[in-house]
């Protein structure tokens, strides 16, 4: 956490609502007024996101959070149809059928209940993130929890991984992570990275032959968010926009 998470509002209490730092870098302005910040936001084009601030959330392609200008309106545009009542419903759905069956899980283990209370949450969490994301739908006690063909890891801990050290990114970007002299903990974190990405590979892989089948029938942003570029890019090819069009397999990781 930065240090105004710790502050609070102390020392904006003590010398106002803004005020500037000046370093020979870069002076950063911080605010503590409503009106400001609103107006701040709301010109995106006046008020430019520090690039390097965001480069950790670019581990696997560059997205909303991390553009500006174009590419953002480029993002914005082909993301917010995905987000829709379809995949919220979906998520509902899925969340209640793995909460039943995971409560399932735990009453078949007698009266000394279930110790892995935080595994099988995070389980739960993952695989209503893969069928609302992927089109995945797995049974509770498996899916997620297999290793699958050609993988050393399964999606669950892989995917688990690369969630719990977002922070590391930002120190030690993912091309270095395989490298043998370090630690073993870090080389499991490359691992996870690897295996994250083939694993979304397959998955995009399957949605695009699925797509081009015609037999994509459960809605799901990873569908969407292909169907959407596949449009755009097919928009350009016709001639009616002229800006960069449609999603590199990056960005829709």
């Amino acid at each position: 956490m930065g240090w105004a998470f710790q502050d609070k509002h102390k020392l904006h209490d003590e010398i106002g609502p803004l005020f500037t730092l000046v370093t020979p870098a870069a002076n950063e302005v911080t605010v503590a007024d409503p009106e400001a910040a609103h107006a701040v936001l709301a010109r995106r084009k006046d008020y430019i996101k520090p690039a390097v601030m965001y480069e950790q959330l670019n581990v696997f392609g560059r997205n909303l959070n991390t553009v500006e200008g174009e590419d953002w309106q480029r993002h914005r545009r082909l993301t917010a149809p995905s987000f829709n009542e379809k995949i919220s419903s979906i998520v509902w759905e899925e969340a209640r059928r793995q909460a039943h069956d995971m409560a399932s899980s735990w009453s078949q283990q007698g009266p000394q209940g279930t110790t892995e209370v935080v595994a099988d949450t995070a389980t739960l969490a993952l695989h209503v993130l893969t069928c609302a994301g992927f089109g995945e739908s797995y049974p509770f006690n498996a899916g997620v929890r297999k290793v699958a063909e050609g993988h050393a890891m399964t999606y669950r801990d892989s995917l688990s991984l690369c969630l719990s050290n977002i922070i590391t990114f930002a120190i030690i970007p993912k091309r270095y992570l395989s490298y043998p002299f370090l630690l073993q903990k870090l080389r499991k974190l490359g691992q996870a990275v690897q295996e994250f990405q083939q694993y979304m590979e397959e998955m995009l892989a399957r949605e695009r032959d699925s797509g081009a089948k015609g037999t994509s029938e459960t809605p799901n942003l990873m569908s969407a968010l292909v169907r959407a570029s596949d449009e755009d890019a097919q928009a350009k090819d016709s001639g009616q926009r002229s800006s960069k069009l449609g999603f590199t397999d990056e960005e829709i990781f």
